[in-house]
C-alpha cells in the first residue's frame, strides 16, 4: 500500500476542523515506555528501533539506541542527564528523547546553520490566537473549561523551557522562546499571510502554533523556509503534508486525516463487519447494519481523500456504504446543516452513521435526530475531539448513549497524576498556571527534542533525521504510541505523530473528570481498560462494548506501565 494521493493541483486551503485545535491540550499524551503491541490477540514485544530513511543524513548525533547496537554504548560518558539504563534523557516522561553523545565546545556547533539559527542562538517563536478577535469561538472554547488567556499560556510554555533548556543536550546553543499574539481570527488568510510574513521577519528557526483554519499562515512559512511544529496547521491531508518543503517543513504530533481513516477501518473491519444494528436504539437494533456516512470537508474539498480512504477500506473488507453526507464546520448554518444531513440518511435507511468530522456539528445533528425519533449506532469515526468527554456532554445524551468507535487520545488520568502536570511541578515547583499545559508541553518539547536530535549542524534536513532516528515511544493505556519515519507501523513513510487508537464507548450516566479536570456527568468508557491497536493489531477477537466490568473511564493513578521514572526535583 502507498501513501493516500490526491490531486497536487488542488488549493491547499486547510481548515479541518480549525477553531477546535485552540483545546488541543485534551491529547495530552504522557507516560512511560512499553511493549508495541501488533498482531491479533497474541503480543509481540519490540523496541521500535529508530531509523534515517529516506536516505543517510550527515552529521546527525550519535543517539543511545544507536550506540548499543554497535557496541559502543559502555565505552561513552554520556552525561549526568542520561538514564542509561532506559537511553533516554532523565525526565519524567515516556516521550523523553534518546540520549545523545554529549557535545564537545572543541569541536563547535557550525555558527549560523539555518535561518534563525547562531553559534548561540535558536530563535523559535511561540504563536497564540488572540481570543479577543474571535469571541465566538472564544467563548466556545472557554464553555469547555479551557483557558484561553494568552499571558498564563506563554508563562506556562516558558516554564517548559525552562526544563528542557536544563536537560536536553542544544549543542552549545540556546532557545529564544518568542510570544506572537496574532492578528486575526483562525479563518482570517489576509491576516495569517501578514502575521507569517511578521514572524519571518523575527528571523525564527521554527514556528509553534499557527490559525488552524486557513493555510496561508503555513504556505507563506514553507515559502521562506520556516518549520511548523506541533498544531501549526490543523489537521493537514497526508498528499499536502508531504508536499510541504520536501517533507521537511511541517511536524505535527497527532496521526495525519488519512491515518485515522486507516485506523477506523480496521477497527470497522476487525468489529463492525455486518451483523444487527445492535447497539442503536428499539427502531433499529433488530436490523442488519446499513452504514451511512457523515463527513467533513471544507468548501475546497481538502478532506476528499479522508474519506475516500475510509471508504475505500472499509469497502475492501466487505462494508458497503449506503449513501454519505458531506458537510461544512458553519456555526451560523448549524441547524439548517444538522436538518439536511439527518434527512438523507434516514431516507437511505441508514442503521449506523460513521460520523468523520468535527465535534461541534453532532450536538445539532443529534438533536435533530431526536427530534425525528430516530436513534441509529453512532459510530464515531476519523475525529477531532468527538472521541473526548468534553465535547461529548453537549451532544443530545438519548442518541449518544448508543455511540461508540475509535479513540485517538489516550485514556484520561486525574489531573493531579498527569505526566505532563507532574513534569511542570517537577521542574518548575508549583502547578502550571494554564490547564492547556498538555498541548504546550508538546509543542514546546517538540521544539527541543527537534533541535537536540538534529546534532551541532541544526537544519530542516537533520532535525527530519533526528526525528526519524528516534525510537518508537509510548502505547500503554494512558500513553498514546509515537514516532515518525520508517517503523514498520505504516505502509508509508510517516511523518507524523501518534500512531494507535484504542475502542470506546459513551456512558452517559458515569460521573467524574474529563480530559482537563471537569467534574460532570457522561463519560467515555475505553474497552479492555483502555489497551490500544496499531493499524495491524486489531484483534480478532470480539472486544466487549457497553460492559462496564472490563472498560474504564479514567485511572486514577497512571498504571504501573505507564509509570515514568522517579528523578529528583530539578534544581532551581
Amino acid at each position: 500500500m502507498t501513501a493516500p494521493q490526491a490531486n497536487s493541483s488542488r488549493p491547499s486551503v486547510l481548515r479541518r476542523y480549525g477553531p477546535i485545535i485552540a483545546i488541543v491540550v485534551v491529547i495530552a499524551i504522557v507516560g512511560a515506555v512499553v511493549a508495541l503491541t501488533r498482531g491479533s490477540d497474541d503480543e509481540t514485544a519490540s523496541t521500535g528501533d529508530g531509523n534515517r530513511n529516506p536516505g543517510d543524513v550527515a552529521g546527525l548525533p550519535l543517539i543511545y539506541s544507536q550506540a548499543e547496537e554497535e557496541g559502543r554504548a559502555d565505552s561513552i560518558d554520556w552525561g549526568p542527564n542520561c538514564n542509561t539504563d532506559l537511553g533516554q534523557v532523565k525526565i519524567p516522561s515516556v516521550y523523553a528523547p534518546s540520549c545523545v553523545e554529549p557535545y564537545d565546545p572543541a569541536d563547535g556547533n557550525g555558527g549560523a546553520t539555518s535561518s534563525g539559527v547562531t553559534a548561540d542562538t535558536i530563535n523559535v517563536v511561540f504563536y497564540m490566537t488572540n481570543p479577543k478577535l474571535d469571541p465566538q469561538l472564544a467563548a466556545a472554547v472557554a464553555a469547555t473549561g479551557a483557558d484561553v488567556d494568552p499571558d498564563t499560556a506563554f508563562e506556562t510554555a516558558q516554564g517548559f523551557a525552562t526544563i528542557y533548556e536544563q536537560v536536553f543536550e542544544l549543542w552549545g546553543r540556546k532557545i529564544n522562546l518568542v510570544r506572537y499574539l496574532g492578528t486575526g481570527a483562525g479563518t482570517d488568510a489576509i491576516a495569517a499571510k501578514a502575521d507569517a510574513k511578521a514572524i519571518i521577519d523575527m528571523e525564527p528557526f521554527a514556528v509553534l502554533g499557527g490559525p488552524s483554519q486557513t493555510s496561508a499562515f503555513r504556505d507563506e512559512l514553507a515559502a521562506a523556509n520556516v518549520m511548523c511544529l506541533g498544531d501549526c496547521a490543523g489537521a493537514v491531508p497526508q498528499p499536502q503534508s508531504d508536499d510541504i518543503g520536501g517533507g521537511l517543513l511541517f511536524w505535527p504530533y497527532a496521526p495525519s486525516p488519512e491515518q485515522a481513516s486507516l485506523l477506523t477501518a480496521a477497527m470497522m473491519c476487525s468489529q463492525f463487519n455486518g451483523g444487527k444494528a445492535e447497539y442503536g436504539g428499539d427502531d433499529v437494533k433488530d436490523t442488519e447494519r446499513v452504514y451511512g456516512i457523515a463527513h467533513f470537508d471544507t468548501p475546497n474539498g481538502d478532506q476528499a481523500t479522508t474519506f475516500a480512504v475510509l471508504r475505500d477500506s472499509l469497502e475492501d473488507c466487505g462494508i458497503e456504504i449506503a449513501t454519505d453526507v458531506v458537510f461544512n464546520l458553519d456555526l451560523a448554518r448549524g441547524q439548517e446543516i444538522a436538518r439536511t444531513t439527518i434527512a438523507k440518511l434516514m431516507d437511505a435507511g441508514v442503521t449506523s452513521v460513521i460520523y468523520l468530522g468535527d465535534p461541534i456539528n453532532p450536538t445539532t445533528m443529534t438533536t435533530e435526530a431526536t427530534a425525528q425519533q430516530w436513534f441509529p449506532e453512532w459510530i464515531i469515526g476519523p475525529n477531532v475531539f468527538v472521541d473526548i468527554s468534553v465535547f461529548a456532554r453537549t451532544f443530545d445524551q438519548e442518541q449518544w448513549r448508543h455511540a461508540f468507535g475509535i479513540g485517538l487520545p489516550a485514556t484520561p488520568v486525574a489531573q493531579q497524576a498527569q505526566s505532563s502536570f507532574g513534569l511542570y511541578e517537577w521542574g518548575v515547583g508549583e502547578e502550571p498556571p494554564n490547564n492547556t499545559y498538555g498541548l504546550i508541553s508538546l509543542n514546546v518539547g517538540l521544539a527541543y527534542q527537534a533541535v537536540m536530535l538534529a546534532g551541532p549542524n541544526l537544519t530542516p534536513e537533520t532535525v527530519r533525521g533526528g526525528l526519524y532516528a528516534e525510537p518508537v515511544r509510548g502505547g500503554g493505556p494512558t500513553t498514546a504510541r509515537m514516532s515518525r519515519g520508517e517503523h514498520g507501523l505504516w505502509p508509508f513513510l510517516d511523518n507524523y505523530g501518534l500512531d494507535d487508537a484504542t475502542l470506546l464507548w459513551w456512558n452517559p450516566d458515569a460521573v467524574g473528570e474529563d480530559h482537563i479536570g471537569n467534574e460532570g456527568v457522561g463519560q467515555y468508557e475505553y474497552v479492555d481498560n483502555g489497551k490500544r491497536y496499531t493499524l495491524d493489531g486489531w484483534p480478532t477477537r470480539k472486544l466487549a462494548l457497553f460492559d462496564k466490568s472490563s472498560s474504564i473511564t479514567i485511572f486514577e493513578e497512571l498504571p504501573k506501565i505507564d509509570q515514568p521514572p522517579d528523578y529528583p526535583p530539578l534544581e532551581r
